[in-house]
């Protein structure tokens, strides 16, 4: 689970995260991302000009298969705010 952490990271930073995540999961695994502060969701940090279908790409171009988009009211900083999180399951 990457909640709230991609807009920390550069984007050769994610590559190598999303390398290793895929690394240590195991097959099919649940590769889960909540990007928190993109374009439409506060955006700030690394990530503030990025919607999540640009997220997405970037995640499946390192051998993820994207699985589903759920919308739903995510707890942050002590408030709650809507938000996505992006699921995805390592293919071999």
């Amino acid at each position: 689970m990457f909640y709230d952490i991609l807009h920390y990271l550069e984007k050769n930073e994610r590559g190598k995260l999303y390398q290793e995540g895929y690394r240590i999961l195991k097959s099919k695994g649940l590769f889960s991302v909540y990007p928190k502060h993109s374009k439409f969701d506060d955006g700030w940090g690394s990530i503030k000009n990025m919607v999540p279908e640009d997220l997405i790409d970037k995640i499946k171009y390192h051998n993820f298969s994207f699985t589903e988009k759920y919308y739903t009211i995510l707890s942050h900083d002590d408030n709650l705010n809507q938000g996505c999180v992006l699921n995805f399951r390592k293919t071999e």
